[in-house]
């Protein structure tokens, strides 16, 4: 462009006494300086318009890159949340203590941990096993309790349920009924099965001087079933996430 103003300027110049030179030179040169300068600033448009549209790309493709970071760093944290989790489960079928899986959850979890899975972690719950075998003993007492004091819904009265207390008769197959004895029977049962929450159900369906004999077994049979409980929503978080 500079050199074609030049051309300009010495056309001005040398032009002839009338000027036709002049005006024709100027004309034509000044045309192809006008289309020079038209086509340069196209090609900036054009220029400017690859460059943004570049600037857009690396842009979304850092945006992208750092999405796919952040998406397989959050896979792999549930993951691990799911494998501690169920060691966790483990822990909390056989009785034993789990604060340190618990420390390790907590850190890789992204849901909240309940409370009630947090609360026994030191000391563990009471297995299954522990719940069936300390039953009978609380049970035996519960119905007596019942038949002492005419709770048991039983036929007989009092006197027929001194007997039965006596010869310490109890059902030990699930029976149908309200009798306290058919309560027990499938309360015990269903622990049997592994129907926990099922278990605690009938015992609180019994009257309280009957459930009192059993305080001290419902105590550490509902830590268990609120951990259970915690342990099996906290998984279905981790799965659904």
């Amino acid at each position: 462009i500079d050199a074609l103003d030049a051309r300009l300027v010495e056309a001005e110049n040398s032009a002839g006494p009338d000027g036709t030179l002049a005006r024709e030179a100027v004309a034509r040169w000044q045309a192809e300086v006008d289309a020079l300068r038209a086509d340069l600033e196209t090609q900036a448009q054009e220029i400017a318009g690859m460059a943004e549209q570049a600037a857009q790309e690396v842009s979304a493709a850092e945006r992208t890159a750092e999405q796919i970071e952040a998406e397989a760093a959050a896979v792999a944290a549930r993951a691990r949340a799911r494998a501690t989790l169920a060691e966790i489960e483990a822990a909390l079928e056989t009785g034993e203590p789990y604060a340190a899986l618990l420390e390790e959850l907590q850190a890789t979890s992204p849901a909240g941990i309940p409370d009630p899975l947090v609360a026994p972690a030191a000391e563990g719950v009471a297995s299954r096993a522990e719940l069936i075998e300390s039953f009978p003993e609380p049970a035996r007492l519960a119905l007596a309790t019942a038949r002492r004091e005419g709770l048991s819904g039983e036929e007989g009265g009092r006197v027929a349920g001194f007997f039965r207390d006596t010869l310490q008769l109890r059902s030990t197959a699930p029976g149908d009924g309200a009798t306290t004895d058919a309560v027990l029977s499938r309360a015990e049962a269903a622990l049997r099965d592994g129907r926990l929450t099922e278990a605690l159900a009938e015992i609180e369906a019994l009257p309280e001087p009957v459930r009192e004999p059993l305080a001290d077994w419902l105590v550490p049979a509902r830590t268990r079933a609120e951990a259970l409980a915690a342990a099996d929503t906290l998984s279905q978080s981790l799965t659904e996430n």
